[in-house]
């Protein structure tokens, strides 16, 4: 991705890249070429050779995710991956009972429940992806740092998600990229909303280059789902919609109760909780991908 490149330029320009990335010209190119991030032994400095049996474990994690995404999309497709159906909201646009209407509407069972499947589809897929690059990757013969672990259900907390669980490959390039570059000269709270703000912008780039208007080809089989125009500006409005919870939690985390619920709860149900911060708004990511043909070509 070329804005993937523009954070490791950043990276790079500003200090930040690992350890030992720059102990050689060898390391260096090696490093910035590869899209997962290669692992360096503390030891020696050089990056850790991995095994044609992690080669062929990284391998096999894909197939199976192949099909999992193949089988999660086909249980789906019959309901146009809404299986609680959608909500239309009915008010005059700009009045004040339209905003009313809006708002409610971000906290309405049925609509929780579609951005709850909406995200789990969304895991899988992505770790599909992800374990994809890395089963790749590593026929280089390097071993490489985790890009995905089991984010849904195994977060303690909104920056456990965000900076331990989720696309982790992502969160490196925003945080040597954006975060500490920015972090050099301004607090953390706007580092971390320029970090937020750049993810946004980065999936709105995705949009673009995922879907096709065909707005000059004459298709036939032309549909508003196989030709979807991709709304801009919402997925912006979630990264700093979670940017904010974010800066909430290092505010409320030391609260007696929420320490509590951390020390009590069992992880699943503190992920659940986790979660459903974000999910009223889930649907200002999922949207175009859900409406879309995005997920049909999966169908098994």
């Amino acid at each position: 991705f070329p804005v993937v490149t523009m954070f490791r330029c950043s990276e790079a320009m500003y200090g930040f890249s690992p350890p030992f990335v720059e102990n050689s010209r060898k390391s260096f190119m090696m490093y910035y070429a590869n899209t997962p991030h290669i692992l360096f032994d503390p030891k020696t400095g050089q990056p850790t050779r991995s095994s044609w049996a992690e080669v062929m474990a990284k391998l096999n994690a894909f197939i199976q995710f192949v099909f999992l995404a193949g089988a999660a999309s086909s249980l789906l497709s019959p309901f146009d991956y809404q299986p609680w159906g959608e909500r239309i909201v009915e008010a005059e646009e700009g009045t004040s009972t339209s905003i009313l209407a809006n708002i409610l509407d971000l906290f309405y069972l049925p609509n929780l429940l579609n951005n709850s499947v909406s995200a789990l589809l969304f895991e899988i897929y992505l770790r599909m992806m992800l374990s994809g690059i890395v089963a790749v990757s590593t026929l280089w013969g390097f071993e490489l740092e985790i890009v995905m672990k089991l984010a849904l259900l195994g977060s303690t907390s909104p920056s456990d998600f965000w900076g331990r669980k989720w696309n982790l490959i992502i969160h490196n390039n925003l945080k040597r990229g954006v975060f500490k570059p920015v972090r050099r000269y301004f607090s953390r709270h706007i580092a971390m909303a320029a970090s937020f703000l750049a993810s946004g912008l980065f999936h709105e780039w995705i949009l673009s280059g995922i879907f096709m208007t065909y707005e000059r080809i004459n298709l036939d089989e032309c549909t508003p789902r196989i030709c979807h125009k991709p709304i801009y500006g919402k997925t912006v409005g979630f990264f700093l919609w979670n940017g904010a919870i974010i800066s909430m939690e290092y505010f409320f985390s030391s609260f007696f109760l929420f320490q509590w619920l951390k020390r009590s709860l069992p992880t699943p149900i503190l992920s659940l909780l986790v979660v459903s911060l974000a999910l009223p708004v889930a649907h200002w990511m999922t949207h175009n991908y859900i409406v879309s043909d995005f997920f049909l070509p999966w169908r098994t």
